[in-house]
């Protein structure tokens, strides 16, 4: 069960103050229902960026990023996956005010995922950290090799993606 933990109006909406317990219910069903859960941690907040779906490229919304992560992951220890991001490598789900992703965005976007994992598995060692859900539709390739490039592969274990068909597009 892929479930996006919402760090926007819903885990903290005063700084360093976290509530997880919006996510309660729905752990609780996955919990009951034997049911595995991927913790999408993503999207950034109002409280560092004025564009909540902005591209994360501070290091005060980077380790602002990290705590809401190592708060979701503290408040539910059953959580043993996490994915860092949707689609990244798309304008609207890491808007940085430009049609395309470039290399400075790959290299924040990495920079990211390092700084969570690192968190994440200093708290959950066996956590398995998703980097990626890349729209293969955008560029995947060049996005993938510049995360490689920037040094992602020893701090994630898998690479996510979403393989969309898009049959107008057949080039």
């Amino acid at each position: 069960l892929r479930i996006e933990f919402t760090w926007n109006g819903r885990t903290e909406n005063v700084e360093g103050e976290y509530n997880t317990d919006y996510f309660k219910k729905v752990m609780d069903v996955a919990k009951d229902n034997e049911m595995s859960v991927t913790a999408l941690l993503a999207y950034n907040n109002s409280l560092y960026s004025s564009n909540t779906k902005g591209a994360i490229d501070t290091q005060e919304e980077r380790t602002a990023f990290v705590n809401y992560a190592k708060a979701i992951v503290s408040a539910y220890p059953e959580i043993k996956k996490v994915e860092i991001w949707n689609e990244p490598n798309h304008p609207d789900f890491w808007e940085n005010g430009a049609s395309v992703i470039g290399e400075t965005d790959i290299a924040n976007y990495t920079l990211l995922v390092k700084e969570v994992s690192a968190a994440l598995k200093a708290i959950s060692p066996d956590i398995n950290v998703y980097a990626g859900a890349i729209d293969v539709s955008k560029e995947a390739i060049e996005y993938v090799e510049g995360m490689l490039e920037n040094g992602v592969y020893e701090y994630m274990d898998t690479l996510s993606y979403h393989p969309y068909y898009h049959p107008n597009n057949v080039d």
